[in-house]
């Protein structure tokens, strides 16, 4: 499989790397997330979002997900990416393995790690679609590099669609959707979404998806940990406002919420106004923990209306690459949150 050829990025003054060789943590303070600094200021947040393809330019995006319930036999299985059958009314038609994976400051210097580096090309691996958190690289290199480095597993050819770099501070991140171009599916939209009332650190990253005469979106989100009430309530007019301007058979988001433990009790997310008494599904149970490090949060999650949403849990890496708790916590802080988006017509 040939490697695609990287995304041509704007490199501006300074171009250097933002995580300057530091460490966060969402579960160790209510500042962790914001606790690390860039070196140099990036003057090009206004950049329009960029998207490659293996030789051509298009949105894109890559997601998965493995049940934390499911044997490694069967999350060791790469997803048929476009299931057809015609044996009967219930037959599956469409069967994506999407994930959200926060890659805890992924930027040169974590590249520049050609084992950790190696170890989250093959997670992106995994999956049709993955939405990839947390890239913090003044240079714009990290996300065509890791797209390098994915097409070189081969296992399938990937394109992606990259974000502004987005936060009020100076440490600003990217929201990066990988997608396997074998899929067949095209992007029909993707933008950050107008935040007019400044309520998100880093704002939603929305792309929409479709396949044949079906269509779906996935709203991509970090939540800033000591905002996250405020940031989760209004994640539902971000769903409608997408799925308003831009109708799909179904809408998802998904991504590093922070919400649970100290950032969101129990009785604070049965008042939020996207809570499943207004008929959303978090898909990811709070007993369940997304976490690489001691702490035992279900930050991560997948939330939708759509029962489409099947499989619904976490990628375990440490276990399924037998690799000690130093090397896992190198790869990130969170391990990915998983779903099989399945379609039967």
């Amino acid at each position: 499989m040939k490697l695609a050829i990287g995304i041509l990025f704007l490199c501006i003054l300074g171009c250097g790397d933002e995580d300057s060789g530091s460490s966060s943590s969402d579960s160790t303070s209510p500042s962790t997330d914001e606790s690390t600094s860039e070196s140099n200021q990036d003057s090009s947040d206004s950049v329009s979002d960029t998207t490659t393809t293996s030789g051509s330019t298009s949105s894109n995006g890559t997601s998965s997900k493995t049940s934390n319930n499911t044997s490694d036999s069967n999350s060791t299985t790469q997803s048929s990416n476009n299931t057809t059958s015609e044996t009967g009314p219930n037959s599956v038609s469409l069967s994506l393995k999407i994930a959200a994976f926060n890659a805890d400051i992924l930027g040169v210097t974590k590249m520049g790690n050609s084992t950790v580096a190696s170890y989250i090309a093959d997670i992106v691996a995994r999956y049709d679609i993955i939405l990839v958190q947390e890239i913090r690289d003044v240079s714009l290199e990290t996300p065509s590099d890791l797209l390098d480095l994915v097409n070189a597993k081969g296992k399938g050819t990937y394109a992606v669609s990259v974000s502004d770099r987005l936060g009020r501070t100076s440490s600003k991140e990217q929201y990066a959707f990988y997608y396997k171009t074998e899929s067949a599916l095209s992007v029909s939209t993707s933008y950050v979404f107008v935040d007019s009332d400044d309520v998100f650190e880093r704002e939603p990253y929305i792309v929409q998806f479709s396949k044949d005469s079906y269509s779906f979106g996935l709203i991509g989100i970090h939540v800033k940990p000591t905002d996250a009430v405020s940031e989760l309530n209004f994640l539902d007019d971000v769903y409608s406002s997408a799925s308003t301007s831009h109708p799909s058979d179904d809408w998802i988001i998904l991504g590093d919420l922070n919400a649970d433990c100290s950032y969101l009790s129990d009785a604070k997310y049965n008042a939020l106004d996207i809570s499943s008494t207004a008929g959303f599904v978090w898909n990811i149970a709070k007993d369940l923990d997304t976490t690489v490090s001691s702490t035992d949060c279900a930050y991560d999650n997948i939330i939708s209306k759509t029962t489409n949403v099947k499989n619904a849990g976490i990628f375990d890496f440490k276990t399924f690459f037998g690799i000690d708790q130093a090397t896992a916590e190198e790869i990130s802080n969170h391990y990915p949150v998983e779903f099989t988006l399945e379609i039967k017509k």
